[in-house]
């Protein structure tokens, strides 16, 4: 599952904000799981580097800034994501550059606090709580180098003779 992470979601860890840091943080636990792949935007990169600088100092902006690029993956912002921006009109420039830049990658979700942000979002928009129960509750598939590696449990719907894949209950890979 690919997950887009506004601004506010990341700066939430970063800066310890309460009462968000935590549901944030597990966003972090399930990027480490491999559970989701999250990206964030290059503007949300520079934006983290500047408030970071302002509330600490350069030394610490630098920190969570290389925290960010070993975490996540980074969602360029083109022409043409800054023309889908464009195209979206809707109140809030950054949001919808957020939303182009989550359409452009295949996200599956957006992860922030800011729901009223995204009102014309064909992309899923997700709450830090909302995203940590679907990505939970999302099957996951795991592969095994042959049949004699699946625990009992695991019923496959199909084997191939190299590879098998199965559709897991998610407490299963955990």
């Amino acid at each position: 599952m690919r997950v887009l992470l506004d601004t506010n979601v990341v700066l939430d860890v970063l800066l310890r904000r309460e009462p968000w840091a935590r549901d944030s943080a597990n966003i972090w636990q399930l990027v480490d799981d491999e559970s989701i792949v999250a990206y964030v935007t290059a503007t949300t990169i520079t934006d983290i580097h500047y408030v970071a600088t302002r509330l600490t100092d350069r030394s610490k902006a630098m920190e969570a800034v290389r925290l960010c690029l070993a975490a996540f993956r980074v969602a360029t912002v083109d022409r043409a994501c800054l023309e889908r921006t464009i195209q979206l009109r809707d109140r809030d420039f950054e949001d919808d550059l957020q939303l182009a830049c989550a359409e452009s990658v295949n996200a599956n979700a957006i992860r922030t606090r800011d729901q009223g942000g995204f009102p014309e979002s064909k992309v899923l928009i997700w709450t830090p709580k909302e995203c940590i129960g679907r990505v939970r509750s999302q099957p996951r598939i795991a592969c095994f180098s042959n049949s004699s590696d699946l625990p009992s449990s695991v019923k496959p719907d199909r084997m191939d003779s190299s590879v098998s894949i199965a559709i897991c209950d998610p407490a299963f890979l955990r």
